[in-house]
């Protein structure tokens, strides 16, 4: 969807943004940025995770290219507004990431680079998962889960059920070809975590599979996928009969208009919540006449400008058999 050319010269950069995304829209579901201007910037944003009350939000929050920091904040919901985000107590010196609270609330799951070797400052080179204990006085101090959840591997995104159960993205936990992440299972059998196991066809698909949201009940789950010869799109698949059932697009036009990854519903199954890094200028073409410096400036530090945002969606709008 293209803007008529002879506007394109007398549109502000912010409102080309917009106006852009608009057009994204309206071949899509009408997703909307989540608090623009406060948790949704010109900077990058993902991976959502809400508290049961869903009255407190952390994410992912990264510098330029991610490649200097990474780290976990917080907004609060009061007066039906998002607080400005604070770095979250834990975060703020290594990289953080991929924050996932528990259906009950009581644990809070994350991926670090922080190091492990008890009095070593040095971050590691591979991110391990993390969890803290809901205390009186807030979240504890963060534990490593240890083997066999960590590995010499990466592990990074998780999601957990109301039994407990982790489900886990992670790259380098087995010799073999494969290079990109894949999904395990980790149950919790008398308060500890048995060995993942990967998840098997029809949920492999051999590329990327990653950025997984299992519903509290464990009944489906909503991944980021990497199919053979497709782009990465968001699938959604059943539990039935023990099995999970053949993954199907989540929502054909939602994958197109925002290739959406990090996927959340909210702990009331109302909201969907997900990231994205299309932007106002993804095909679009020249304009007719060079926008000025200061238009310019305006719309690559907006939101929408391509770096990552955080959308929020109506549940109903997706093809789901359940929201809950």
């Amino acid at each position: 969807m293209r803007l008529r050319a002879g506007l394109r010269p007398f549109i502000s950069g912010a409102v080309l943004a917009f106006a852009m995304l608009s057009a994204l829209e309206a071949q899509a579901p009408t997703p909307r940025l989540l608090a623009p201007g406060v948790v949704s910037t010109g900077d990058i944003e993902f991976g959502p995770a809400l508290t049961p009350d869903g009255k407190t939000l952390y994410f992912s929050k990264g510098s330029p290219g991610m490649k200097r920091a990474m780290w976990i904040v917080v907004s609060r919901l009061q007066n039906g507004a998002w607080t400005t985000p604070e770095i979250a107590p834990f975060s703020g010196r290594y990289n953080d990431i991929d924050p996932t609270i528990s259906p009950d609330g009581k644990r809070f799951f994350f991926a670090s680079t922080r190091p492990t070797d008890g009095g070593g400052t040095a971050p590691k080179k591979d991110f391990d998962l993390w969890v803290m204990e809901r205390t009186a006085t807030g979240w504890s101090e963060p534990t490593n889960l240890g083997a066999p959840v960590n590995s010499a591997g990466s592990e990074t995104t998780t999601s957990v059920t109301a039994d407990g159960t982790l489900y886990i993205g992670a790259s380098g936990r087995e010799s073999g070809p494969r290079t990109g992440r894949r999904l395990y299972r980790s149950k919790l059998v008398n308060g500890r975590y048995e060995a993942p196991e990967p998840l098997p066809a029809p949920i492999d698909a051999g590329e990327e599979d990653s950025n997984q949201y299992v519903s509290p009940d464990g009944r489906f789950m909503i991944y980021g996928s990497k199919r053979p010869g497709a782009e990465t799109a968001l699938y959604v698949t059943y539990m039935e009969n023990g099995a999970w059932t053949s993954p199907a697009p989540l929502e054909a036009k939602l994958n197109a208009a925002y290739s959406p990854y990090t996927p959340l519903i909210s702990p009331d199954g109302t909201t969907f919540y997900f990231t994205s890094v299309k932007g106002a200028f993804d095909e679009l073409p020249p304009p007719m006449a060079p926008m000025s410096y200061s238009r310019f400036l305006e719309a690559i530090r907006s939101p929408g400008n391509g770096l990552g945002d955080i959308y929020e969606l109506a549940v109903e709008a997706l093809s789901l058999r359940s929201a809950r």
